[in-house]
């Protein structure tokens, strides 16, 4: 079996690049729907003539529709899901549980494959979504060879990881640092990039959060050995001759086992857990304007620049960045009418003085000039030849929408509620109806209150909660938890497994579940799709907020799957919010003081930030909490909402929750309490997204 060298697309450009340097497979987004919606992206014409031609050469292609989506945005996903599927393409890439209940129902055929922002980072989480009808599972990249090797022999499904380009340090899926900062989501496709700024730690301002560039061709031959379906490339984001260069180098390695393709224009190299230890991942020294440094700008003239060449030859056509001020605004430019001793040149070497136009304002003298990339041979009349393609199957290619589905009368009475209400008056079905009554027969909002498995007696005494969410990690027992809830009942208790569970610890989890369960303890509290594949039959579960319901579609189907409640996720807005609780069939708690986590991390520490380590960024603070598996990075300021509780209840609110799972004040936990009796503001604190609305 060939292996699958899947490439980027941000652009038709791109696209022809891919196909025209060895691609078998070409993902690309349309619409406001994929995980890259500040790249140029595709129209629906433009998707329609490339799959056109893509096809014709057996190369497949993949739609990235891989963003959460917000309530009112359900009939235009809808419309644009019909669009894409009409244009021919292979396989859809999602996250939203939502997109993923509509594709299924309404075009059953089309392969699915699960996004790495789905988190899925062990072999149940792989096992969970080929029973829920994916074909393909986009691995966490933060696994190494060994966790992949075991996931794969447990599994037939299709495997695809991540082998080259940008990494997060983030876990994938599991940050909210952009949309916490500014309300700009990365799981909606606007991520701002807070992790390469300035950040200050100790007194000392650096890139502490900014990672290297993954490069996985030194473990081609395990991929291989493998079988791992598809190597995936990332850069959506990049120029065609960067799409270029890494397909044909990653064709080379597939093919051959070795690559001479020369692509390195980016950031230094890691890579990442593949090894199965952390090696260089941070490189928290590098200025944002990355590529291969080539010397200084000597002077300028108000359309020209005048550089001294100190490292790399230099050619005309090559894309060169720059640092325009403050050592955080990079811009780029195109090398054009290279001149060298009044004569215009193709190069210019080490050692010598050139010039270049330039199109913009003049550029300051002993600015630091990069390479970031370089023309392609082959690549030239790339224009031409798109324009050539359009020509020739933009009148055969699918017409989106000719189908005429009548989806969106559909899909209205797929929203429809049944009237059934829950005790405390919020709507659902009848099948969580009679799964949430077990909960309590209150009419009001139930309390719940969420706690590290470290948690103090006194805290359950002070705020009497309906229930509790308790952290459980590995080194838990029975015992210990018995005596920490000091006749506290055990229904009344929600065990929460750790959010990452590499696949060496899931047999002790699955021990440890069991013990739980034997013990009395039958409720259990998902953040992971991974996670149901630990639990007894008759577990009584609840949604995290890592399980992302922004729609009531995704509330489906967790209803489907059995959950009894859902907690609405830690960046969702109060409109949609209220507009979802009009469609929900099941329950949501809504959190209204929480200590939030804005990333998890697997570079844990001491090779980077050790427990305790606070960093600052214009005024945001971020706190470390070492977990052993993995590090979770919290804000520095709560979020709390107690003024807005009766808004809340009137949109069928089936409990609050009091997050105090990080509780960064312990000798606030009064002041909590009594905000929370009084529905007042609590000091020091934001609102999230809560007003402002998410992004």
């Amino acid at each position: 079996m060939t292996i699958e060298i899947l490439a980027p697309a941000g652009s038709p450009e791109a696209f022809l690049a891919a196909c025209e340097a060895g691609a078998n497979a070409v993902y690309a987004g349309v619409s406001a729907f994929n995980a890259r919606q500040r790249a140029k992206n595709f129209g629906y014409r433009d998707l329609a003539c490339m799959t056109e031609y893509a096809h014709k050469r057996k190369i497949k292609v993949y739609a990235a529709f891989n963003t959460l989506i917000k309530q009112n945005e359900l009939r235009s996903v809808l419309k644009a899901a019909e669009a894409i599927a009409d244009t021919g393409v292979d396989a859809f890439i999602i996250q939203d549980l939502g997109v993923y209940l509509l594709l299924k129902k309404y075009f059953p055929d089309m392969k699915l494959h699960a996004s790495t922002q789905m988190a899925i980072h062990n072999s149940c989480g792989v096992n969970i979504l080929k029973t829920l009808g994916f074909s393909r599972v986009v691995l966490a990249r933060e696994l190494s060879v060994k966790e992949i090797e075991e996931i794969s022999a447990k599994t037939d499904m299709e495997l695809e990881i991540f082998v080259h380009g940008a990494l997060c340090f983030s876990l994938s899926g599991l940050c909210l640092l952009s949309g916490r900062i500014g309300g700009q989501s990365g799981n909606r496709g606007l991520c701002v990039q807070p992790c390469r700024r300035l950040w200050k730690h100790c007194g000392t301002e650096r890139r502490f959060l900014s990672t290297c560039d993954l490069d996985a061709s030194r473990f081609i031959q395990d991929f291989k050995r493998l079988k791992i379906t598809s190597l995936k490339i990332e850069g959506r984001m990049k120029s065609c001759e960067y799409v270029a260069r890494a397909v044909r180098r990653w064709r080379e390695l597939a093919d051959l086992g070795r690559s001479e393709t020369d692509e390195n224009f980016s950031r230094k190299k890691t890579d990442y857990y593949l090894a199965g230890e952390i090696g260089q991942i941070v490189n928290s020294g590098e200025s944002p304007c990355v590529g291969l440094f080539a010397g200084k700008i000597s002077k300028c003239s108000s359309d020209r620049a005048f550089i001294k060449v100190l490292s790399e030859n230099l050619h005309s056509g090559d894309l060169v960045r720059f640092i325009r001020k403050n050592d955080e605004e990079t811009d780029s430019l195109y090398v054009e009418d290279l001149t060298r001793d009044n004569s215009r040149v193709e190069s210019a070497h080490k050692g010598e003085s050139c010039s270049f136009k330039l199109f913009d304002a003049p550029l300051r003298e002993n600015l630091d000039i990069y390479i970031a990339g370089r023309p392609l041979p082959f690549l030239k009349g790339l224009k031409n030849r798109l324009r050539k393609i359009y020509e020739a199957y933009g009148k055969n290619a699918r017409l989106f929408g000719v189908k005429k589905r009548c989806l969106e009368k559909n899909l209205y009475s797929e929203l429809k509620l049944r009237k059934t209400k829950f005790k405390n008056g919020t709507k659902g079905s009848a099948a969580s109806l009679e799964r949430t009554s077990a909960l309590g027969n209150s009419h009001e909002p139930l309390l719940f209150l969420k706690l590290s498995s470290y948690f103090s007696t006194e805290i359950i005494r002070l705020f009497k909660p309906d229930f509790i969410i308790v952290r459980c990690s590995l080194d838990l027992t029975v015992k210990d938890l018995t005596k920490r809830l000091n006749g506290y009942p055990k229904n009344k208790v929600i065990l929460a497994p750790d959010i990452f569970i590499p696949e060496r610890s899931l047999s002790g989890f699955k021990i440890l579940v069991n013990s739980f369960f034997a013990s009395g303890f039958t409720r259990w509290h998902v953040d992971n799709l991974g996670h149901l594949g630990l639990m007894p039959s008759r577990a009584v579960l609840s949604a995290g907020h890592f399980l992302y319901s922004l729609n009531s579609l995704a509330l489906n189907c967790l209803d489907s799957l059995k959950f009894t409640f859902a907690v609405a996720s830690y960046e969702d807005d109060f409109l949609n919010m209220r507009y979802r609780s009009e469609f929900a069939r099941m329950p949501s708690v809504y959190t209204v003081f929480s200590y939030s986590p804005v990333f998890y991390s697997r570079i844990t520490s001491p090779h980077f930030l050790s427990d305790g380590s606070d960093l600052f960024s214009d005024g945001f603070k971020v706190k470390i909490f070492n977990r052993g598996e993995y590090i979770s990075g919290v804000s520095g300021k709560p979020l709390a909402i107690f003024q807005h509780m009766d808004k809340l209840a009137k949109i069928s609110a089936f409990g609050f929750l009091i997050d105090l799972e990080y509780n960064l004040n312990a000798a606030s936990l009064d002041d909590i309490y009594k905000a929370y009796l009084t529905k007042s503001p609590f000091k020091d604190s934001d609102k999230y997204n809560f007003k402002r609305e998410l992004k």
